[in-house]
């Protein structure tokens, strides 16, 4: 059976409870937890393969794969830069939550599409997978990079996390 024996504040505010346990006191740890929330992002060729040569009028797909690897959650924003030489086409989120946010536009004038994910969890994922169709007249390889921001209001080092080179198609002739 458990009696309460003390209860109080301590230096900052926070309410702890001491109390008896048979015969015994039990002290709860008031310990501050330390959040760290972080997350991670993989892009993948869907189809072709990456590196596969395409041509113009070819549709490419990719999934991005945005990952919470803190111990709370992480309020991400997933984006991707459609690469110059192609048009979006479709984008549909396979797992996780996340909700399609305004299109925006990098300094260069291509487009960027994005979708945010108000809490993902510790160790969940969220996996978005998009098209697009590389534009006639496209004679040089074109590569394609996903990545993760964090929402604004929420303190985490570092501001983005691309996924490195991306994913690369060089262009045949034809």
């Amino acid at each position: 059976m458990t009696q309460p024996v003390l209860k109080g504040k301590t230096k900052d505010g926070r309410d702890f409870l001491i109390h008896a346990e048979c015969g015994n006191l039990v002290v709860p740890s008031l310990r501050r937890f330390q959040a760290n929330p972080n997350a991670t992002i993989v892009k993948k060729a869907v189809s072709p393969a990456n590196n596969a040569v395409v041509k113009p009028g070819d549709t490419v797909s990719y999934q991005l794969i945005a990952k919470s690897t803190g111990n709370t959650n992480a309020y991400v924003v997933v984006a991707d830069i459609i690469p110059a030489g192609t048009t979006y086409v479709s984008s549909t989120v396979d797992t996780g939550n996340a909700l399609p946010l305004a299109n925006a536009k990098h300094t260069d004038g291509r487009p960027i599409y994005r979708w945010a994910n108000y809490g993902l969890a510790p160790g969940s994922e969220i996996r978005i997978t998009l098209k697009v169709k590389v534009d006639a007249g496209t004679k040089d390889t074109f590569c394609n990079i996903g990545y993760v921001t964090w929402i604004e209001g929420q303190k985490i080092p570092g501001v983005s996390h691309p996924t490195g080179k991306g994913i690369c198609h060089p262009i045949s002739a034809q």
